[in-house]
C-alpha cells in the first residue's frame, strides 16, 4: 500500500521488471514444471525452519531467518529453474501449499472424528424392548449425528490445513494473498524492514486465508463428489442443502431427473426405436431405386401418361405392403409369441405385372426389378412381424384380456392382425409434411378440396329454390380448420381424429334437422372408422391426403409400430428389473402398490438410510392414450419426476397447451428460426465446417489412446467407410453392422447435428413424430441437397466412433485372452455386474466406452439441451459433453488400472495396459500436442518466447487466450495460426492458458503471483461459461445493428458495419448485408479467399462485380494456407501497423473512460466532498495508467514484430500529439489532468450551493499524488500503486475526541490555514510577495492561484 508519506515500494516498482536472468531463460516449460514440483516440495522444510528462525529473530533480535532461506535458495537450481516460467511458479506454489494443507485438512479431520467417536457409539444402537421403533428412533439420530459430525470433521480439516499453510509456506511475500487483489485484513505487508513481528503477522494471514480458502475448495470438492456418487438416494433428501444439491446434479448429469436405470433402458428402447428406422429406411431407399429404375426420371417428367401410370403403380404397391392380416401365434410352453406376415401372394405379384405390361406396352419390363421390388416389400412385412412379436412377447394372456375387456384370448388372436392392418394403412400426408415454414406445410389438391367443400354444403342441405344453404366461404374455413387440427393415430383401434360440425356426422338430412339450431354448427373430434359413413370418410381421407404410396408407408409406419413396441418393451423390462431389484433389497424404480411402497421405506430407514415417500406418486395412464394396450406402469408407484415422464411418455400431456415465451410465434420466428438456421448455414451447409468436422474428430479416438494410422490402420478404415450410411460409393455395404451400431447407440449422435434438430424441433408449428420431418420441411425445394449434407455431417462423426469402437473391442478382447480369460467365465462389466464374457460383452463394453467418451448428444443433460431455446450461445451441447467425456476418459483410466479379475485362483489386471494407454493419450490430446505444435512452429521458424509475446497482442481478441503457433511468411513477417480452432479440447486448455497469462502479466508486481492466480481463475471460468453466454450468431448480428440496446451499428469487435451520416437507402443496404452474413451457407468468406487465391479464376468476385487478386482491403492470400483453412488452421497475417490504429482508438477511449470515472460522480450537481473528488482522482488515474501501460506495451510488441519507428510515428502522428507519443513510447506514465471545463463546472457548483471549493481544498493533496506518480514507469508487470486516500485516512483514525480539539482550534485559526494544515499537510513556506508555494505557483492556474491569494490576504 502507497501512502503520501512512504512511497518506498512505488521506487522499488521502478526498478527493472524482468531480470536479464528471466529475459534470457532457456528453460523450457516442461522442465519448470518438474522443477517447480522438486522446488515446491523443498519449500516445504524452508518454511518450517524459516518460521523457527523467525521466531528466534524475533525474541533474540537476531537476523536467522535471513541465513535460513539462503542456504535453502543456495540448496538447489530447482527454484530458479520454477522461476524461468509462469507455469513453473505457480506449479511450485501449488505444491508447497497444497501438499501441506491437504495433510493439514486429513489431520484434522481424522482428530474430530475421533472426538465424535464416542458420542455417537452411544446413540447408533439403541435397540430395547420396542425393537424396531427403536431401531428406527437410533437410525435418525445417527443420521442427525452424522450431518453434524460432517460439519465438525470439515470445519477441524479446514482450519488445520490453514495452520498447515501458514507454517509451511515458503515464502509468504513471494506467494502472495487473495487481499494482495481485493483489499481487506488479510493483505500481506512487504515494508522493506527486516521485521520478525511483520513476518510472522504475514504467515497468520496466509493461514487464516488458507483455512477459508481449503473450506471453500473442500467444499467444492465434497459437493462436486457428492454430485457425482449420489443419485436416486440423494432424491430422498428431506433436508435444504441435499435437496439443492440434488436440483443441481439432476440439471447436469445426463440421466436428469430419471435416474439411471430408467435411463438406461430408456436408451436401450431409444437404440432399438432407431434400429428400426434404419432398417426401414435401408428397405425404402432401395425400393425407390428399383421404382425409379421401372418409371426412369427424364420419361416421367415429359410423359403424362408414365406420371399417371407410376401413381397407379404405387397404389398397388402399396396394397401389396399391407395385404392380408398378420397371423398372432402363441406355441406351447415358453416359447414366445409371434407374429407372422405372409409373403405377398402370387395373385397380387401377377395383378402388378400385368398392370407393368399394359401400362408399359411401349418399354420392356424390367422383370429383375419388378423382383427386386417384391423382395424389398417382403422383408419389409418380415420386419414388422418382428416387431410386432417383441411387442406381443411383453403382454401376458391377462393383459390382452384386460386390453381387450374380453375373457378370451382367442378373439385378441382374431383381431390383432385387423387391428394393426389399420393401424399400417393410417399413415397421411397432413401428419407427413409437416414443416416450420407455413407455405411448405402440406396443401391439399384442388380436387380434393372442392370435392371436401361439395361434401360438406350437400350434408347441410339445400333451400326451397334448390340453393346450398351452406355459404361457401363458411365451409372452406371448416375445412382449413380440419386441416390445422388433424391428429394422428396414437392407438392401435384407431385411426385419425378430425373435428367436424355436428351436421356433416349426423347420419341423415331428418337426423339434422333434430339438432338445435345453436347446435348444428358446432365441431366436435371424430374419429376415423368409428361411424361417419363410408361415403364421407373417404371424402375426407382424400382430403386429408391418405397415403398410397409404399415408401410413405414404411418409414411411417415403422416408426409408429416402433415406438409402441419399443416403449412396451421398456416398460414390462422396467417392471421385471424393479421387482429384482426388490427381492435383492435394493431401491426400485417402480412399486407395485402403495403397500410395496411403504413397507420398502420402512426398511431402509430401518438401515438408517433416507427414503422419503413423499417424494413418490402413482401413475395414472389416460385410457384414451394407452396406445391400445395395457400399460405395464398404470398404477404403479415412482418417483415423481419419473411418472412425470412415463405419463408424457404415454401421452397424458398431448393435447394441453405450450405455454411460455419459447412457444410463442414471435419469438419463434424472429429469434429461434433465425438462429436455427444461422447455425444450420455454419455447420451442414458449411464446406469447411464439414471438413474440420471430419478432422477434429480424430481428436476423440487420440484422446482415448486410440492413434489413427498406429491403433485405427487403413483396414480397418476401408471397413468403417463401408460401414457408414450415407450417400457415397462404396458406403453402405455393411447395412446389418450399422443398424446394430445404431442399436447400441454408438453411431448417429452428432453433437452439434443434434443441438441443431432439437432447435428445430423447438420452433416446428405442427406435430411430428421425429425432428428429421421437420429437418426436411426447412428447405424442402432442396430437401435432397440438404439431407444428404445432413448424412455427411452424421457420417463424418461417425467414421470415428465406428474406429474406436472397432479398436476398443478388439484391444479389450486381446488384453483378456492375454490373461486366459475365456468365453463362458464371470467379469465385471461396466455397470459392476457380473456377466458372462464373450462377444456380447465386449461388443456392449466397447459401445459403452464410446457413448461416455466420445461426444454424443444423447448424455447431454436436459437443462444443458433446454439452453438452446436462449438467445445466446451457440452448440452448447458440445462444450458439455467434452466436460463430461473428458472427465469419463481420465476416470475409466483409472477403474481400469486397477480393474481386477480372480483367473484360476490368481488375481489379474487384464485392462492395466489399456488404462496407461487411454491415460497417455489424454494428456497428449490435451496437452503435449498443443503445446509441440507451438515449440515445433518457434523452432522451424526460429522464433523467440519474446516475439511470440508480441504475436499474442496483435491477434484477433477471440484467440488472446487461444493456443498461438507462430510462423513466418517468405518476406520475413510474422504470421499466426490459431490451434485452438482445430483442437477439439481447446476447451480444458484454453482455461489453463489464460490463468498463465495473467499470472505472466503480473509476475513482477512484487504483489505476489496468488491474486493474479486468483484472477486467472476467474478470467478461466469465464472461458469456460463463454460457449453458453455468448450472443448466438443470429442474435449477435442483431445486436451489431440494434440502435437500442444494441451496439448501433459496430460489431462485437469494434468494427463499423454503415456510417451513420450515409443515405438512410445506404444504410439498409448494409444492414440487410450483414445480417444476411449471418444465414448464409457455404462459408463464403473462406472461399471467397480461395478464389482471390487461384488466380485467374475469378468466378465468385464475378458476382461482386470486382474481379482480380486483390481483396477490397487490398490483401492478397495463397492456395497452400487457404487450404490449410479447410482444417481449422489458415496462417493469419500480422499486420502490427494496421492493427495499431484499433489500439490507439482503444487507448483513445480508455482515456475517454478515465476521465468519466472523475467527472461522473464529481458533476452530478450535488455537494462535493473532498474525500470524494480525491477517491475519484486516484480511480481515473489507476484507469489512465492502466491505458497507457497497454498502449505502450502495443507499441514495444509492435517493434518487436519489425515495424520501424519511422513508420511507428507516422501511425501515432496522425491520432495523437508527438510528445504524447515520446511519453508513452518512452516509458514515462503522464496522471490524469484536470481539464478547466471541469474546473470551472466544479467552481459553478460549489457557488451555487454555497460550498467551498471542493477543488481547491483538495488540491494540494492532488499534486503531492501526481508528483508520486509521475515517478511511474510504463513497464511489463508494473502495477498501479494501491494508494491510500489521506484525507479518508484522517477521517478513519480521528475518535470523537480529537474531532473536538480539532473544532476549538478552528475557533482561533483562518480557514485558510485549516486547510493547508489538515487537509493540504503543505509545510512549504509561502514566497514573500506572492502568498504561495514554490508547488503552488509552478502548478496552479492563474486564476486558482488568484483564489489562495485572496484566501490568504495577499490581494
Amino acid at each position: 500500500m502507497v501512502t503520501l508519506s512512504n512511497d518506498s515500494k512505488l521506487k522499488k516498482q521502478n526498478n527493472s521488471i524482468l531480470s536479464s536472468e528471466e529475459e534470457d531463460s532457456k528453460v523450457s516449460v516442461i522442465e519448470s514444471i518438474f522443477a517447480g514440483i522438486g522446488s515446491g516440495l523443498i519449500s516445504i522444510p524452508k518454511g518450517v525452519f524459516s518460521l523457527g528462525a523467525t521466531l528466534m529473530d524475533l525474541g533474540a533480535d537476531t537476523n536467522k531467518a535471513a541465513e535460513v532461506e539462503r542456504w535453502f535458495d543456495d540448496l538447489t537450481t530447482l527454484d530458479e529453474k520454477a522461476a524461468a516460467t509462469t507455469a513453473g511458479k505457480i506449479t511450485e506454489l501449488l505444491v508447497n501449499i497444497g501438499v501441506p494443507g491437504g495433510i493439514g485438512f486429513k489431520v484434522g479431520k481424522n482428530l474430530a472424528q475421533k472426538a465424535l467417536t464416542s458420542k455417537r457409539a452411544g446413540n447408533y444402537f439403541r435397540v430395547g424392548d420396542k425393537g424396531g421403533k427403536e431401531l428406527s428412533k437410533a437410525a435418525r439420530k445417527a443420521a442427525e449425528l452424522n450431518t453434524k459430525g460432517r460439519v465438525a470433521r470439515f470445519t477441524a480439516g479446514a482450519v488445520s490445513g490453514g495452520i498447515a499453510e501458514g507454517v509451511f509456506i515458503g515464502d509468504v511475500q513471494e506467494a502472495g494473498t487473495f487481499a494482495d487483489l481485493l483489499g481487506g485484513p488479510t493483505q500481506i505487508d512487504r515494508s522493506d524492514t527486516n521485521d520478525p513481528a511483520r513476518d510472522i503477522i504475514n504467515r497468520i494471514k496466509f493461514g487464516t486465508e488458507g483455512a477459508l480458502f481449503t473450506g471453500m475448495v473442500g467444499a467444492t470438492g465434497k459437493t462436486l463428489k457428492a454430485l457425482l456418487r449420489r443419485d436416486e438416494t440423494l432424491s430422498e433428501a428431506d433436508n435444504a442443502i441435499d435437496k439443492t444439491l440434488d436440483f443441481i446434479r439432476k440439471g447436469v448429469v445426463s440421466t436428469g431427473k430419471k435416474g439411471k436405470d430408467y435411463f438406461r433402458g430408456e436408451r436401450q428402447a431409444i437404440g432399438l426405436k432407431r434400429a428400426d428406422i434404419k432398417f426401414a429406411q435401408r428397405v425404402s431407399r432401395d425400393l425407390n431405386l428399383n421404382i425409379d429404375g421401372m418409371f426412369p426420371y427424364i420419361k416421367r417428367t415429359f410423359s403424362q401418361n408414365k406420371l399417371e401410370g407410376r401413381e397407379q403403380f404405387l397404389k398397388l404397391l402399396n396394397d401389396a405392403l399391407i395385404e392380408g392380416a398378420p397371423k398372432y401365434v402363441r406355441p406351447a410352453g415358453k416359447q414366445p409369441a409371434k407374429v407372422v406376415f405372409d409373403k405377398i401372394s402370387k395373385s397380387t405379384k401377377k395383378k402388378i405385372a400385368d398392370f407393368m405390361n399394359k401400362s408399359n406396352n411401349d418399354v420392356k419390363v424390367d422383370t429383375t426389378k419388378l423382383a427386386n421390388i417384391f423382395t424389398n416389400l417382403d422383408l419389409m412385412r418380415f420386419g414388422w412381424g418382428k416387431m410386432f412379436s417383441d411387442l406381443a412377447a411383453t403382454m401376458t394372456e391377462k393383459q390382452a384380456q384386460k386390453m381387450l375387456k374380453s375373457g378370451s384370448l382367442k378373439k385378441f388372436q382374431e383381431l390383432f392382425g385387423k387391428k394393426f392392418k389399420n393401424y399400417l394403412s393410417a399413415t397421411y400426408n397432413v401428419f407427413e409434411n409437416k414443416s416450420i415454414i407455413p407455405f411448405l406445410n402440406y396443401t391439399p389438391s384442388r380436387q380434393a378440396v372442392d370435392k371436401f367443400i361439395t361434401s360438406l354444403r350437400n350434408a347441410y342441405g339445400k333451400d326451397s329454390k334448390g340453393q346450398y344453404r351452406l355459404p361457401y366461404e363458411e365451409a372452406e374455413s371448416y375445412a382449413e380448420k380440419v386441416l390445422k387440427t388433424a391428429k394422428a393415430p396414437r392407438r392401435f383401434d384407431e385411426d385419425a381424429r378430425v373435428y367436424l360440425p355436428n351436421f356433416y356426422t349426423a347420419k341423415s338430412l331428418a337426423s339434422i334437422k333434430k339438432l338445435p339450431s345453436y347446435t348444428k354448427k358446432q365441431t366436435q373430434e371424430v374419429t376415423l372408422g368409428t361411424g361417419l359413413a363410408k361415403d364421407k370418410e373417404k371424402i375426407v381421407k382424400e382430403f386429408l391426403g391418405k397415403t398410397e404410396n409404399p415408401i410413405d408407408t414404411i418409414l411411417a409406419s415403422t416408426e409408429k409400430i416402433s415406438q409402441v413396441t419399443r416403449g412396451n418393451q421398456f416398460m414390462s423390462n422396467l417392471v421385471t428389473s424393479s421387482q429384482e431389484a426388490l427381492k435383492k433389497g435394493s431401491r426400485a424404480v417402480l412399486y407395485a402398490n402403495e403397500d410395496q411402497l411403504f413397507k420398502t421405506a420402512e426398511q431402509f430407514k430401518a438401515k438408517g438410510e433416507l427414503f422419503n415417500t413423499n417424494n413418490y406418486r402413482q401413475i395414472k395412464i389416460k385410457k384414451s392414450e394407452q396406445a391400445g394396450l395395457f400399460h405395464q406402469a398404470n398404477g404403479k408407484f415412482a418417483r415423481r419426476e419419473i411418472a412425470d415422464a412415463i405419463e408424457d411418455a404415454a401421452g397424458n400431456n398431448l393435447d394441453v397447451p405450450n405455454t411460455g415465451i419459447v412457444n410463442n410465434a414471435l419469438y419463434q420466428n424472429l429469434v429461434l428460426l433465425p438462429k436455427a438456421t444461422a447455425q444450420m448455414a455454419k455447420t451442414i451447409l458449411s464446406p469447411v465446417t464439414h471438413v474440420r468436422n471430419l478432422v477434429s474428430a480424430g481428436a476423440f479416438s487420440a484422446a482415448n489412446g486410440i492413434i489413427p494410422f498406429l491403433h485405427y490402420n487403413p483396414k480397418m478404415m476401408y471397413n468403417t467407410f463401408r460401414t457408414l450410411d450415407v450417400g457415397l460409393p462404396g458406403s453402405r455395404a455393411q447395412a446389418e453392422a450399422y443398424e446394430e451400431l445404431v442399436r447400441l447407440g454408438v453411431v448417429n449422435t452428432n453433437v452439434s447435428l443434434g443441438d441443431l434438430k432439437g432447435l428445430l424441433k423447438d420452433v416446428d408449428f405442427g406435430a411430428k413424430f421425429t425432428a428429421e420431418r421437420g429437418m426436411r420441411g426447412i428447405m424442402k425445394p432442396l430437401s435432397k441437397l440438404k439431407k444428404w449434407t445432413e448424412d455427411m455431417y452424421t457420417a463424418e462423426d461417425d467414421f470415428w466412433k465406428i474406429g474406436t469402437y472397432t479398436v476398443e473391442q478388439a484391444r479389450l478382447g486381446r488384453a483378456f485372452a492375454n490373461k486366459g480369460i475365456k468365453d463362458g467365465m464371470k467379469v465385471r462389466n461396466y455397470a459392476g455386474e457380473m456377466v458372462d464374457y464373450g462377444e456380447k460383452f465386449l461388443k456392449e463394453e466397447a459401445a459403452h466406452i464410446v457413448r461416455n467418451q466420445v461426444p454424443n448428444y444423447d448424455y447431454v443433460s436436459e437443462f444443458v439441451k433446454s439452453l438452446r431455446r436462449w438467445p445466446v450461445g451457440n452448440f452448447m451441447a458440445f462444450p458439455a459433453e467434452i466436460m463430461r467425456t473428458s472427465t469419463n476418459i481420465v476416470r475409466r483410466a483409472l477403474d481400469e488400472m486397477t480393474y481386477k479379475i480372480n483367473v484360476g485362483g490368481k488375481e489379474v489386471r487384464p485392462l492395466a495396459s489399456i488404462g496407461m494407454q487411454r491415460l497417455v493419450g489424454m494428456g497428449l490430446t490435451t496437452a503435449a500436442v498443443p503445446y509441440g505444435a507451438v515449440k515445433l512452429g518457434q523452432t522451424l521458424y526460429d522464433i523467440t518466447d519474446e516475439e511470440l509475446d508480441a504475436i499474442r497482442r496483435y491477434v484477433a481478441g477471440w484467440s488472446t487466450n487461444s493456443t498461438i503457433v507462430p510462423v513466418k511468411a517468405e518476406d520475413g513477417s510474422f504470421e499466426a495460426i490459431d490451434f485452438s480452432r482445430a483442437n477439439a479440447y481447446d476447451l480444458l486448455v484454453r482455461p489453463i492458458q489464460t490463468v498463465i497469462n495473467e499470472v505472466a502479466a503480473g509476475e513482477k508486481d512484487n504483489d505476489g503471483i496468488m491474486n493474479d492466480f486468483i484472477m486467472g481463475t476467474m478470467k478461466s471460468f469465464g472461458a469456460i461459461m463463454q460457449p453458453f453466454i455468448t450472443e448466438s450468431i443470429w442474435t449477435e448480428a442483431v445486436m451489431d445493428i440494434a440502435p437500442i440496446l444494441g451496439r448501433g451499428g459496430v460489431t462485437i469487435e469494434g468494427q463499423k458495419i454503415y456510417n451513420k451520416g450515409d443515405t438512410p437507402g445506404n444504410i439498409a443496404k448494409e444492414i440487410f448485408l450483414h445480417l444476411g452474413k449471418a444465414q448464409a451457407p457455404l462459408s463464403w468468406q473462406q472461399l471467397e479467399r480461395l478464389d482471390y487465391a487461384f488466380g485467374p479464376f475469378d468466378s465468385v468476385q464475378l458476382l461482386r462485380g470486382v474481379p482480380g487478386k486483390y481483396d477490397p482491403r487490398g490483401e492478397t492470400y495463397e492456395l497452400g494456407k487457404e487450404l490449410l483453412g479447410f482444417l481449422g488452421m489458415r496462417p493469419a497475417k500480422i499486420n502490427p501497423e494496421r492493427s495499431l490504429n484499433f489500439k490507439i482508438s482503444k487507448y483513445q477511449g480508455g482515456k475517454q473512460d478515465a476521465g468519466q470515472l472523475f467527472t461522473t460522480e464529481i458533476l452530478k450537481g450535488g455537494p462535493i466532498d473532498p474525500v470524494d473528488l480525491i477517491d475519484a482522482y486516484i480511480n481515473a488515474n489507476r484507469a489512465m495508467f492502466n491505458a497507457q501501460q497497454n498502449m505502450k506495451l502495443d507499441i514495444d510488441a509492435a517493434k518487436t514484430l519489425g515495424l520501424n519507428r519511422v513508420k511507428l510515428s507516422d501511425v501515432f502522428d496522425q491520432r495523437m500529439s508527438r510528445k504524447e507519443f515520446n511519453d508513452i513510447n518512452g516509458g514515462f506514465f503522464r496522471p490524469y489532468t484536470i481539464g478547466k471545463g471541469v474546473k470551472d463546472r466544479i467552481f459553478d457548483i460549489s457557488r451555487k450551493i454555497g460550498q467551498p471549493n471542493p477543488y481547491l481544498q483538495s488540491l494540494p493533496t492532488m499534486i503531492r499524488i501526481k508528483n508520486i506518480l509521475n515517478r511511474l514507469r510504463l513497464l511489463k508487470g508494473q502495477k498501479f500503486p494501491n494508494i491510500t486516500n489521506p484525507l479518508k485516512e484522517i477521517e478513519r483514525v480521528q475518535d470523537q475526541a480529537t474531532i473536538g480539539a480539532i473544532n476549538n482550534a478552528q475557533a482561533s485559526v483562518p480557514e485558510s490555514n485549516i486547510n493547508q494544515a489538515n487537509l493540504m499537510g503543505n509545510n512549504q513556506q509561502l514566497i514573500p510577495g506572492t502568498g504561495l508555494t514554490r508547488t503552488e505557483t509552478a502548478l496552479l492556474s492563474p486564476s486558482e492561484k488568484l483564489y489562495y491569494q485572496k484566501q490568504r490576504g495577499v490581494v
